[in-house]
């Protein structure tokens, strides 16, 4: 956990920019392109939500550099608890109806509330589908 030296890095978990001297987690993983090893860059909140292990590990050795670090834990921790969780990515309505619903194989209708779902393998966010928001 530290500030961001620049603007230029992305969090991994919402896809937008981390300013300069906003604090940000990063998350060593080996690097598959070269030798040596690579850094994911997240949000606090992010990090809480996609990525709850590590998040909960930089919580306890630095709790105090981190805004609103109870609530984060708590939300960590359910994550860490129930392992599906990190896999949501977002509810939105459906703009056309062609996605099927990935637990009732049913077609999601236009204008219908639906939930995005990732799943983290490699080092990468693969986008996998759309469950309703009821299932």
């Amino acid at each position: 956990l530290e500030p961001a030296s620049s603007g230029r890095s992305k969090c991994r978990g919402c896809g937008r920019s981390i300013r300069k001297d906003e604090m940000r987690l990063g998350e060593k993983l080996p690097n598959p392109f070269a030798e040596g090893e690579m850094t994911h860059w997240y949000h606090p909140p992010c990090a809480a939500y996609k990525r709850p292990e590590t998040f909960l590990e930089v919580a306890e050795d630095q709790p105090g550099s981190i805004d609103d670090c109870e609530a984060l834990v708590e939300q960590a921790r359910v994550g860490a608890a129930h392992r599906r969780v990190p896999r949501v990515d977002g509810a939105q309505k459906s703009p056309t109806g062609h996605a099927r619903c990935r637990s009732c194989r049913e077609p999601i209708e236009k204008g219908a509330w639906r939930v995005a779902l990732v799943y983290y393998e490699d080092g990468r966010y693969q986008p996998s589908g759309f469950v309703h928001a009821g299932c």
